[in-house]
């Protein structure tokens, strides 16, 4: 994920919206990924998922997208301090580009298919203080964090008392239950060993996909975070 930067400018390639699916969120709103593309000073671009806070995926509603791209990105178009393929912007005109991509958001599925990208939630803590803890949802399929690690357990990774979970957001139930996964985590945040993080990452190394707002063909290779992609 990308959390806001006061320093570093921003050059700005492209931008993709993915939507994921129904009740994803027990609150029964539609939910979001924001995926930036932004070129670095060497013309490598990376794909990352856009956050506006140090903890928890960045999983929202279009009105907490709007919110953070106002607190961030938006404002640093006034200066220069974001710029769009190296020509300056106006915000409107980049929020606008940001609505734009959300009235058009994708599926997963179709991120994959036509960007060679796919999103990736990983979900790590202690097993000894999450054992027996209660879902925040009364409503969930998981009453306590046993249920879900039972659900997992083949695709769970065991280091000593820890466990690390990569959840996929092509399979149909993988955001909801990276969400309640991080129902678990929530109040160990401040644990050493506890992540929770969304990361862009490659679908496999030879794809080489077009990125319409990039207007070139980019070649995609593996990365265990967000994604990098060789100009």
């Amino acid at each position: 994920m990308q959390e806001p930067s006061n320093s570093s400018p921003i050059d700005e390639a492209a931008r993709i919206v993915v939507k994921l699916r129904d009740k994803t969120s027990f609150y029964g709103d539609s939910r979001f990924v924001a995926i930036a593309i932004d070129r670095g000073a060497d013309g490598t671009l990376l794909a990352s998922a856009l956050t506006g806070r140090r903890f928890g995926l960045p999983v929202l509603p279009s009105y907490r997208i709007f919110s953070m791209l106002c607190d961030d990105r938006a404002k640093r178009c006034v200066d220069g301090g974001l710029t769009l393929d190296g020509c300056a912007v106006l915000p409107e005109r980049y929020l606008r580009l940001w609505r734009n991509a959300i009235q058009a958001a994708i599926t997963p599925a179709e991120l994959a298919a036509t960007h060679g990208l796919r999103l990736v939630a990983r979900l790590a803590g202690p097993l000894e203080k999450l054992h027996g803890k209660k879902a925040i949802w009364s409503n969930s399929p998981f009453p306590t964090f046993d249920d879900f690690h039972a659900a997992y357990a083949q695709q769970c990774v065991l280091s000593g008392e820890e466990f690390r979970l990569d959840l996929d957001f092509r399979q149909p139930d993988a955001p909801r239950d990276a969400l309640l996964g991080e129902g678990f985590l929530d109040d160990l945040k401040d644990d050493g060993c506890v992540v929770v993080d969304l990361t862009v990452q490659a679908v496999c190394e030879q794809r080489r996909p077009p990125l319409a707002s990039a207007q070139k063909q980019l070649a995609f290779g593996q990365a265990e975070g967000n994604h990098v992609i060789p100009a």
